[in-house]
């Protein structure tokens, strides 16, 4: 009898009484000196593993016996060697002693809570004893607390999207530099349905509520239309009670997105970094300090508004609002280079410039401007602008291509004229006060830029005339601002219904009861050569 040390990582294990003989190439181990020995034999059919020691090594059957090789070392003993040992040893201790009987979802727990395909292939290759057939998917409650992650809630099915101002989704950009009036802040409501976006400038975050109940009232004054929901997010500003029982007066519902889920209020996200991108272009081409940096955003706004998106198709979040198309004449750089009328009250003196060169910072919503003096650093609104870099290019007759011609002649509106017996051809005599006149051209184009109609207008010299000697004063007749200020108050006053109408060359419907002698336009009209208008 003799003793078998079995060398395995971590230690040994030894085996007392075995039988041995150097004439014999084997020797027998029972079961139970293998149990005793701390060695856990494990059965499955006609396979047999022992675990030792944390380690499993595997058998041959054979025989109606199980077969471990070893070799025999110096000495009396006997040292059992795995050969070769990376086919009998297959892996290293990293769990305690188990049961072939475990099932799957305690090998899920054993190896970590891996997944269940990292778990399937640990078992096909480490313990082939296992069947994996008997796999059926289960819930982990353990998997689901420690490796939860955020899902992106959907929106609810109550909330209105199919017509304008059904949604209204708002966010805060911010905090920047103090601006040049100490705002801080931009909010920004867009239109979920058209596109159309509006921004605010704050000076702190609690402005927010209040400039949200405005810009609802302006939309209800402009379109007599009220919206049905407002989306925002959790911030503390937007969920106060007062906040929320005046949008209930509006009969506005309100829909906060829910706590921890920035991303159901993400529709606003997009906007805000095209309105800051725009921005930050607007402050390199034109030069302009930061400091008027909400201008900028508003410009952005505004612009944004007029051109299509991915959301609008071809037509623009202004078209698809308010039903029609943006005027392109407002549409301007920032920081465009202009010359402003000043007013005879703001002149410094008689000799001083009566123009001084300004920088537009945007178009105000009554129809002017808001531009910017760099050299006395004030701000100025005024309509009487001229834009340097974008005038009407001057073409003279000689320079009109021919293909233009005719459409010129249509609307010159030289037959009319001659219905209405506007002037009477005379022969031209010494000594009359005769004045020119100018033919003023225009192409008038719809939102996408085609030519929508030619305009022409013949515009008589009648500056001229010399008061005293070739009239006694002159007038326009047109109506004054005030005259149709009157009318609107008055319809107003008595809930008259206010039409508009154009009648096609107005112009010509004016009495002259004084005689005006015009040079006549010969180049359209050649046979009036040496004629005179009366």
């Amino acid at each position: 009898m003799t003793t078998l040390n079995i060398p395995v990582w971590g230690g040994s294990v030894v085996i007392q009484d075995v039988p041995f003989s150097n004439k014999i190439s084997g020797t027998i181990l029972s079961v139970g000196r293998l149990c005793r020995a701390s060695v856990v034999p494990l059965f499955s059919n006609v396979k047999l593993s022992l675990l030792v020691n944390h380690v499993v090594v595997t058998t041959t059957f054979f025989n109606n016996c199980w077969w471990l090789n070893f070799v025999q070392k110096e000495g009396k003993n006997v040292s059992a060697a795995v050969t070769p040992l990376s086919c009998l040893i297959e892996m290293n201790p990293i769990f305690p002693p188990f049961s072939m009987s475990l099932s799957l979802r305690k090998w899920h727990e054993r190896l970590g809570h891996a997944c269940d395909k990292v778990v399937i292939s640990f078992l096909k290759k480490h313990v082939p004893a296992f069947d994996t057939k008997q796999w059926k998917p289960f819930f982990c409650e353990v998997c689901a607390r420690v490796k939860s992650t955020h899902w992106l809630a959907r929106a609810r099915a109550d909330i209105p999207k199919e017509k304008p101002l059904d949604l209204l989704v708002c966010n805060i950009m911010g905090p920047f530099n103090t601006d040049a009036q100490g705002f801080h802040y931009i909010l920004t409501i867009r239109d979920h349905t058209s596109t159309y976006s509006i921004v605010y400038p704050l000076k702190s975050r609690s402005e927010a509520p209040q400039a949200i109940i405005n810009c609802i009232t302006q939309l209800q004054v402009r379109l007599r239309l009220t919206p049905k929901a407002l989306r925002t997010n959790s911030a503390r500003e937007f969920t106060s009670s007062t906040f929320a029982g005046s949008l209930s007066q509006m009969g506005v519902s309100f829909v906060p997105s829910l706590p921890c889920s920035p991303r159901e209020n993400g529709e606003v996200d997009p906007l805000n970094r095209t309105l800051g991108d725009m921005a930050r272009a607007m402050i390199t081409q034109s030069g302009i300090p930061t400091r008027f940096w909400h201008y900028m955003c508003a410009s952005a706004c505004y612009i944004h508004n007029c051109i299509p998106n991915s959301q609008s198709s071809d037509s623009s979040p202004y078209q698809k609002l308010f039903g029609r198309a943006p005027a392109i004449t407002t549409l301007y750089p920032f920081g465009a280079e202009a010359i402003v009328h000043l007013p005879a009250t703001h002149q410094v003196h008689k000799l001083a410039p009566r123009g001084i060169r300004c920088k537009l910072l945007k178009p105000l919503m009554m129809g002017g401007w808001l531009l910017w003096d760099s050299e006395t650093n004030r701000l100025i609104q005024l309509a009487s602008v001229i834009f340097t870099q974008f005038q009407p290019e001057r073409v003279f007759a000689g320079q009109v291509k021919k293909g233009t011609l005719p459409h010129i002649l249509n609307v010159m509106s030289l037959r009319e004229m001659k219905q209405r017996d506007v002037w009477e051809v005379i022969n031209k005599t010494p000594g009359m006060a005769l004045i020119g006149h100018r033919w003023v051209l225009d192409i008038k184009r719809h939102s996408d830029g085609t030519v929508q109609r030619f305009k022409a207008r013949m515009v008589a010299h009648g500056d001229c005339q010399r008061p005293g000697v070739d009239c006694m004063e002159m007038y326009a007749p047109t109506a004054l601002l005030m005259l149709l200020r009157l009318i609107l108050a008055t319809a107003c006053l008595n809930r008259w219904q206010v039409a508009l109408f154009d009648v096609s060359g107005a112009y010509l419907y004016s009495p002259l009861e004084e005689m005006v002698l015009l040079v006549p336009p010969t180049v359209f009209l050649p046979h009036l050569q040496w004629k005179v208008l009366q």
